[in-house]
């Protein structure tokens, strides 16, 4: 876990259409008292998934930094593809019981 991260969004180049959206989600982790009010669940965590090199850990400490370091990041790396896995078949199972339960 990066405690103080110094990149900013300026550092990540190359990604302009996906940092106006991170640009929200930071905003999101930093006040989440506005979302609340309007009723939305603020993520306890943003999962990032890609091949090697493409700029996934840059975007993380980006974030981090962006959110003034209120917003931690935990860097995760080798075979995860089968935590993946299992984690989407649970919360996607999970998420159809709900959605049949209502």
């Amino acid at each position: 876990m990066v405690e103080n991260s110094e990149k900013k969004f300026l550092d990540v180049r190359g990604m302009d259409e996906i940092l106006s959206e991170f640009h929200q989600v930071v905003d999101l982790l930093t006040n989440p008292e506005k979302y609340k009010e309007i009723g939305a669940k603020v993520p306890k965590g943003i999962l990032l998934n890609g091949k090697p090199g493409t700029g996934k850990t840059l975007i993380a400490k980006a974030i981090a930094g962006e959110g003034k370091n209120l917003v931690k990041f935990l860097s995760v790396f080798g075979h995860f593809k089968p935590f993946l896995a299992f984690f989407m078949k649970n919360w996607t199972t999970a998420t159809l019981k709900k959605m049949d339960d209502s």
